[in-house]
């Protein structure tokens, strides 16, 4: 089914590897879905939000091997060595507010460079002030990226718009449109 869709669409996630103790048990078949769907995104312009719980160097690997451009790692929990190696290949990584409020976070935020930071609430699942995330909430990471990046509130939005800008300037060029 995936195959059947990926041409109507310009973007792909959340996948990836979780290799925790949640998903630990099913690491050989994730692997093998993972080779599947890259395999199928190699030399195509899509957009892909990854997933890497325990696994991000081999998901970085994996993009490295498949030779896959675009991509942005939905939170990021990993070593900040594997952070700083996926950002030298100009791969993204999307912040939200649970991560911003995190020491862990905020130090992984400071390695990241600015322009590879997209940001996301991961809503409805992240708690915001005891209550699931909204849309509105973006705005408690841009705030606190001004505050990492030492700018004001305006300069992280500007900066963040144009990073997802960036990031998608050639996705979905060649998408077919349906007929409306």
């Amino acid at each position: 089914m995936f195959e059947a869709y990926l041409s109507t669409t310009s973007y792909v996630g959340e996948v990836g590897l979780d290799f925790s103790p949640h998903g630990r048990e099913t690491r050989s078949v994730q692997i093998k879905s993972f080779q599947f769907v890259l395999g199928l995104l190699r030399g195509r312009d899509k957009f892909i939000s990854l997933h890497s719980r325990g696994a991000e160097g081999e998901t970085l690997a994996m993009l490295k091997e498949f030779g896959i451009a675009q991509a942005a790692s939905h939170w990021f929990s990993g070593p900040v060595r594997v952070a700083e190696e996926a950002a030298a290949e100009g791969y993204y990584f999307s912040i939200n507010p649970a991560m911003m409020r995190s020491k862990s976070g905020r130090r992984l935020v400071e390695r990241i460079p600015p322009e590879l930071i997209l940001t996301e609430t991961d809503g409805p699942y992240v708690q915001v002030d005891g209550r699931p995330a909204i849309p509105e909430d973006i705005f408690t990471v841009t705030d606190a990226l001004a505050t990492v990046w030492q700018v004001d509130r305006e300069a992280a939005q500007m900066r963040v718009r144009a990073n997802r800008r960036e990031a998608v300037r050639h996705i979905g060029e060649h998408i077919p449109r349906r007929p409306t």
